[in-house]
């Protein structure tokens, strides 16, 4: 009789191939950074991008806010092209996530930042304003540049952040309430 490990059964939810396993296994147990951690994802069998290309140069360059447009150009990648492999790259980062939590490695906290970071294309500073409902990247960043860093700023500079998100601003707070 066959029996599933935890493990393997987690590695089928995900959907994910089972030679990443061990790789993402590896990392977990390393002080893995930013890019070692995009590299990582960029090597795995489930990677299926377009090759020739540099993705981690690409990857970081988005997390970094570059412009979608620069990306491209620099990197002679379509826009198209770098919507999958961002999503590709959120998702097997979320994988490594949840393989951090299934194994109590405390990565886990530490890659739902870098996941959330790969979701919008942004720095760590404005990735608290960006969880709030209606702020993406630009907003965030216009919000932060007037001095509104995190969400109890935001509902404490009302006035200022009304002008910033304009037509969004009551859906927005309604959302903090």
């Amino acid at each position: 009789m066959l029996y599933t490990t935890i493990i393997g059964a987690k590695i089928t939810d995900l959907y994910i191939s089972p030679l990443s396993y061990p790789q993402i296994a590896i990392a977990l147990n390393n002080p893995y950074s930013i890019s070692e951690w995009i590299r990582l994802v960029t090597k795995l069998p489930d990677w299926e991008v377009r090759s020739g290309v540099d993705w981690v140069a690409v990857l970081n360059n988005w997390i970094e806010e570059m412009p979608k447009p620069f990306i491209a150009q620099v990197h002679k990648v379509a826009i198209g092209d770098l919507g999958v492999a961002t999503q590709l790259a959120e998702w097997l980062i979320y994988s490594a996530k949840v393989i951090a939590i299934v194994k109590r490695n405390s990565k886990g906290y530490y890659l739902e930042g870098l996941q959330h970071r790969m979701k919008y294309g942004i720095k760590d500073d404005i990735s608290e304003l960006c969880r709030v409902k209606y702020i993406g990247r630009e907003r965030a960043r216009q919000l932060y540049k007037a001095g509104i860093k995190t969400t109890v700023d935001l509902k404490n500079k009302k006035g200022i952040a009304r002008y910033i998100l304009k037509g969004y601003a009551d859906r927005v707070f309604k959302g903090l309430e």
